[in-house]
């Protein structure tokens, strides 16, 4: 506890005092808040980094259909697992699709699995300014997030997956992302949706 010792009556110099401590600490909590915000940012990038990379990351310029896409997204995703991770990703891929779609919004759709099947948790994106036809209803997707969650517990995956979850629920966002040309770009808003 802190006492700021002050006359009975208040002069000009005892308000200074309460003023200048008042001050003082306002700074203070700023600062560790800056601070703290700060250290929460910079772990938040380094998960990121964990699971998504550049080798990941596409901007998709030519006419590529949904299924090479795919493809290019599977492999991209298999490149730290075993060698049979692919062919269980692609069957539980289409599995979950089956199951209900994976679109979320007239230009997003996030494939993920039904069920884990990797030793990683790992994220690949295909930005599509042109889009690619999806399906019937979802003629022009411009942006593919695929996840493969490991298969074992993975909280900071959960917050990378509520960020891209509040990114595809608003069309901003969504706009603002495809303005990204490369994955430092891309990587700097996603990180920076953290605290938003």
């Amino acid at each position: 506890m802190v006492v700021i010792q002050v006359n009975v009556l208040l002069n000009e110099q005892d308000i200074k005092k309460i003023s200048t401590f008042i001050h003082q600490q306002h700074s203070q909590f700023s600062y560790n808040h800056v601070l703290e915000e700060n250290i929460a940012l910079e772990q938040y990038s380094g998960f990121f980094d964990q699971y998504c990379n550049e080798e990941a990351f596409n901007v998709i310029e030519s006419d590529l259909d949904k299924s090479a896409i795919y493809d290019l997204l599977i492999k991209q995703l298999s490149m730290k697992e075993e060698a049979d991770f692919e062919s269980k990703l692609r069957k539980q891929l289409q599995y979950r699709e089956g199951l209900s779609s994976v679109v979320f919004s007239d230009e997003v759709a996030v494939p993920h699995t039904a069920h884990s099947v990797g030793d990683y948790s790992s994220i690949a994106v295909a930005l599509v300014p042109n889009g690619v036809y999806w399906d019937e209803q979802h003629e022009k997707i411009k942006l593919i997030i695929m996840l493969s969650p490991s298969k074992y517990n993975d909280n900071e995956l959960k917050t990378i997956i509520d960020i891209i979850v509040n990114l595809i629920d608003s069309n901003d966002k969504v706009t603002a992302l495809m303005d990204c040309k490369d994955y430092q770009s891309f990587k700097a808003y996603m990180v920076g949706q953290y605290y938003k």
